[in-house]
């Protein structure tokens, strides 16, 4: 069982970094090539973009609920750069507002 918990704390600890890596990605794409700039509402851009960032969420949860507390540390730096990469991925909306 612990191995099983090990692996799913693992799982979700890489998790959300590839989606903020993905999400980052797909605006650097859809702004560089101008995919979907004439689209009167939310595009596949869009919308696979807020699949990436939400869905981090519940996977940093699960990332939390398994992580093994007696390193402290060792959670608290992976939760750190999870909040880091989803900060940047959502950055370029904030700033751009496209």
């Amino acid at each position: 069982m612990a191995d099983a918990k090990h692996a799913i704390n693992v799982w979700t600890g890489r998790a959300p970094l590839v989606m903020s890596a993905a999400a980052i990605a797909l605006l650097i794409v859809a702004l560089t090539t101008g995919w979907e700039r004439g689209a009167k509402d939310e595009g596949a851009v869009a919308h696979s973009w807020q699949l990436l960032v939400g869905l981090q969420i519940p996977l940093i949860v699960a990332f939390l609920a398994t992580a093994d507390w007696r390193r402290p540390v060792g959670v608290a730096g992976m939760v750190g750069l999870q909040v880091l990469g989803l900060a940047l991925a959502m950055a370029p909306v904030a700033i751009l507002k496209p």
